[in-house]
């Protein structure tokens, strides 16, 4: 991912849930590299039994309007596992909004959205995906 594609991202704002903090944080989802310093640079939620709980990443942008024309992401190899699993969503989805109020919080009441995708199923493939 280029630079340029990251402008429109001004930071990371929370994670539904992170399983090893800050190894495995929402900030690895900002870096394009797959490893850094030697060490492999992902976000990892703690996991659910159940599929369709829904887990979040939510992100502040750099203005107000921002023209998003792709989003690329790549599930994880873990290669250090046996079998090297892919952990990739059952599916995404994508929101765009703001804030009702000005509040400090990931809660999804709080925003308003203005935009929701359709829900896009993904493949347990090591791939990058461009939606």
């Amino acid at each position: 991912m280029s630079s340029v594609a990251m402008n429109c991202i001004a930071k990371t704002v929370g994670a539904s849930s992170t399983d090893n903090f800050p190894q495995e944080s929402i900030n690895n989802t900002l870096e394009p590299r797959d490893r850094i310093a030697g060490r492999y640079s992902y976000w990892s939620s703690t996991g659910q039994t159940n599929p369709n709980v829904p887990e979040t990443l939510t992100y502040e942008l750099v203005s107000q309007i921002c023209v998003i024309t792709e989003i690329n992401i790549q599930p994880f190899q873990a290669y250090f596992h046996m079998g090297s699993p892919i952990y990739s969503a059952k599916s995404v989805r994508f929101k765009m909004g703001h804030l009702k109020a000005s509040l400090d919080a990931v809660d999804d009441e709080i925003y308003s959205w203005t935009y929701i995708s359709p829900e896009f199923p993904m493949s347990q493939v090591f791939n990058f995906y461009v939606i």
